[in-house]
């Protein structure tokens, strides 16, 4: 998924593909004031366990199913992003 240095793998192709449009349609929407907001969160699931893989501390996050928002995973941590070198 991440890959290495030298070859990339599919995590960043991924991430610089979204940045890259957002930045083409914003240059190509000049007289309208698109906004854009990224917010990430990394998890791992292994063993029917989540884990949160920005903050660690957190263990044993549980899945939730929300009327309003569908699947979510109850504590995760999200954070807003500018650009894809924030993520990387």
């Amino acid at each position: 998924m991440i890959g290495y240095e030298n070859e990339p793998g599919l995590m960043y192709y991924t991430i610089n593909e979204i940045f890259d449009g957002m930045r083409a349609l914003n240059q190509s929407n000049k007289d309208t004031e698109d906004t854009f907001q990224v917010d990430v969160s990394f998890l791992e699931i292994y063993n029917e366990q989540i884990r949160d893989l920005i903050v660690p501390q957190q263990t044993g996050l549980e899945l939730r199913e929300d009327p309003r928002n569908g699947i979510l995973i109850q504590g995760l941590s999200v954070f807003e992003v500018r650009d894809q070198n924030q993520i990387f």
